[in-house]
C-alpha cells in the first residue's frame, strides 16, 4: 500500500497533471498488491467505495464529511487519521422570528421513526431520529408547538418547518438527516480514527457497525451526539480504544454477536434523547452471544440506565477489569443468560434513577444460571444503590436463577438504608429454590453497621451471623472500618491518553 504520505505527495501536484499523477499513484499502489485512494471531503465517498474493489484503504484528508453515509465492501479500510469528521447533519440557516420563537422552512427529512419505543414521560419524541444541536448541544424535543421554549425544539412535519426556543443569531445550528455513518452487510471491514456524529439513527442502530456481517474492527474513534446507537457490536468484531459519548440512547449495541471483543472503551454520557432504560438505553446493551466474548478494561460511567448489559442468551461472555460508575440504572446486568463471568471490575455509586426492591445493583444478575462473580471491589453510597443481587423473574426458559455464585469481592456499604446483598424472586414458588441453589461466600465487606440486615436470603432479611446459619457466606467478614472512597475516572484508557 502506498503510505499517506506518498499519497499527499501526489495530491500536492499541479491541478492541471493531478489526474494523470494520482493514477500513477493508483498504478503504484496496485503494483504493491493493495489499492489505497485519497479522498477529500467534497467527494462522494460511496460512488469512490464502488468504484473500488473489496478491500480498498480510503484515506480520509482533514476536514468534514458532511452528510455522507457509507456501505463498505468486505476488507474495506476506512482511516480517518484523527483529522476526519464523519456529520450526518445539516447546517440551518434562514430562520425567522416568530413571536418567541424562530422557525426554518423546507425541513422535508423524516427518518424511521421506532413505532415499538418507550420514551420516559419528559422525553415524549424520542423515538423519532431527527435532532437538533445549537453550538454541538443536543436541544430537548417537544411533541407540541406551544411547549417550545428556551432550550427546546419542535418538528412540525407536515409543515416541513423546525421551530427553536432560542435566538439562532451568532451560533450553530445543525440538525442531524442521515440515518448512519458507516454500515452494512460486508465482512472484516475496518473503521479507524474518526470522528463520527450526529447522525439520525433509528432507536437500535448503530452509527458505525453491523447486524449481518462479522469480523469489523472499529477502533480510535470518537463517535457522539448520535440519535440511536454509536457502535454496533457484531459477530467477531473488535472494538477498541474509542469514545462513545452522549448518543442519544447508548453508546454501544449487538446482537447475535459471539466472538466479540469489546476493550478500552470510554462510554459515557449517553441517553440524552431520553429513551426508558427499562426499555433499552444507557451504556450499552449485548444480545445473543453464543461462542462467548470480551467486555474489559473500559470506562463506563454517567449514562441514562444500566452501564454494561448482557441480555437474552448471553452465553459465555467475560466482563472483566472495567470501571463502571454513576450511571441512573444497574452498573453490570447480566439477564436471562448464561454462564458469565463478572471479575475484578470496580463498580460503584450506580443505581439513583433504579431504587425500588432489589434492583439498582451495582452488579445484578437477573433470570440468569452460572454466572461467577468474584474479585470485584463494589462501594455503595450512603443514599441510594444497591450492593450484588440475584434476581429471579417468571421469564422462561430461565428462571429459576440458579448455579449463580459471589465470591472474593470487596464490598463497601457506607449507609444501612441501602447496600443490600440479595438471592429473590418475583414467584413465590421458586423462593427457596433460588435461595438454595445460588452460592455466596468468602468476601470483605467494609460496613457502616457490620450487625445491619445488609442481605435478604430465603425472603428474610438477614445479620452475617444469620447468612453463616444458614450455610451462605462461609469465610466472609465484615468490619466497620469504610475505606476511602476509590478513584472514579478514565485515566487508564489509551483514548484517554492519546
Amino acid at each position: 500500500m502506498v503510505p499517506v504520505a506518498a499519497i499527499g505527495r501526489c495530491q500536492s501536484s499541479l491541478s492541471i497533471v493531478i489526474i494523470s499523477v494520482l493514477s500513477v499513484c493508483l498504478l503504484a499502489t496496485q503494483a504493491e498488491g493493495a489499492v489505497a485512494v485519497s479522498l477529500a471531503p467534497e467527494e462522494n465517498i460511496q460512488s469512490r467505495v464502488d468504484a473500488n474493489p473489496p478491500g480498498t484503504t480510503f484515506i480520509f484528508q482533514p476536514g468534514i464529511y458532511r452528510m455522507q453515509s457509507i456501505t463498505p465492501k468486505s476488507g474495506d479500510v476506512f482511516d480517518g487519521q484523527g483529522v476526519a469528521v464523519l456529520n450526518g447533519s445539516k447546517v440551518l440557516s434562514r430562520f425567522i422570528r416568530n413571536g418567541d420563537k424562530w422557525v426554518v422552512a423546507d425541513q422535508t427529512q423524516h427518518g424511521q421513526v421506532h413505532t415499538g419505543a418507550h420514551c420516559m414521560r419528559t422525553y415524549p419524541r424520542c423515538n423519532q431520529p431527527e435532532d437538533l444541536y445549537i453550538d454541538n448541544l443536543p436541544m430537548l424535543r417537544v411533541d407540541t408547538l406551544s411547549a417550545v421554549k428556551p432550550g427546546t425544539w419542535y418538528f412540525d412535519y407536515p409543515a416541513a418547518k423546525i421551530y427553536l426556543g432560542d435566538d439562532p443569531r451568532g451560533h450553530m445550528v445543525e440538525t442531524s438527516v442521515i440515518p448512519g455513518a458507516i454500515s452494512g452487510n460486508a465482512n472484516n471491514v475496518t473503521v479507524r480514527n474518526f470522528i463520527v456524529e450526529k447522525y439520525a439513527t433509528p432507536l437500535q442502530v448503530a452509527a458505525i457497525g453491523t447486524d449481518t456481517g462479522s469480523g469489523w474492527v472499529i477502533t480510535n474513534n470518537t463517535v457522539r451526539l448520535n440519535h440511536g446507537v454509536g457502535v454496533g457490536i457484531s459477530r467477531a468484531s473488535q472494538v477498541r480504544r474509542n469514545r462513545l459519548l452522549q448518543n442519544g440512547q447508548e453508546g454501544y449495541a449487538g446482537g447475535r454477536a459471539g466472538g466479540f471483543v469489546f476493550d478500552d472503551n470510554e462510554v459515557g454520557g449517553n441517553n440524552y434523547a431520553g429513551v426508558d432504560p427499562e426499555w433499552e438505553a444507557g451504556g450499552g446493551k449485548v444480545t445473543v452471544t453464543n461462542g462467548g466474548g470480551v467486555i474489559r478494561n473500559n470506562c463506563v460511567h454517567d449514562n441514562g440506565g444500566p452501564g454494561i448489559w448482557l441480555d437474552e442468551q448471553g452465553n459465555g461472555v467475560v466482563v472483566e477489569r472495567n470501571v463502571v460508575w454513576n450511571n441512573s440504572a444497574s452498573g453490570i446486568m447480566y439477564e436471562i443468560s448464561y454462564n458469565g463471568i463478572i471479575r475484578n471490575n470496580l463498580v460503584a455509586d450506580n443505581g439513583a434513577a433504579k431504587t425500588s426492591w432489589f434492583w439498582g445493583s451495582q452488579i445484578l444478575v437477573s433470570s440468569s444460571d452460572g454466572v461467577r462473580v468474584y474479585g470485584n471491589t463494589v462501594d455503595v453510597p450512603s443514599n441510594y444503590g444497591n450492593a450484588i443481587t440475584i434476581v429471579s423473574q417468571g421469564r422462561p426458559p430461565y428462571t429459576p436463577a440458579a448455579n449463580n455464585a459471589i465470591y472474593k469481592n470487596t464490598v463497601t456499604i457506607r449507609g444501612v438504608d441501602w447496600g443490600r446483598l440479595a438471592a429473590v424472586t418475583d414467584v413465590d414458588g421458586d423462593l427457596v429454590e433460588v435461595a438454595r441453589q445460588n452460592r455466596i461466600h468468602h468476601n470483605i465487606y467494609h460496613l457502616e453497621t457490620p450487625t445491619h440486615n445488609y442481605w435478604n436470603w430465603q425472603g428474610r432479611d438477614r445479620t452475617l451471623t444469620g447468612m453463616m446459619s444458614i450455610g451462605q457466606e462461609t469465610g466472609s467478614t465484615a468490619d466497620a472500618n469504610l475505606p476511602t472512597k476509590p478513584a472514579l475516572n478514565c485515566n487508564f484508557l489509551s483514548s484517554t491518553r492519546r
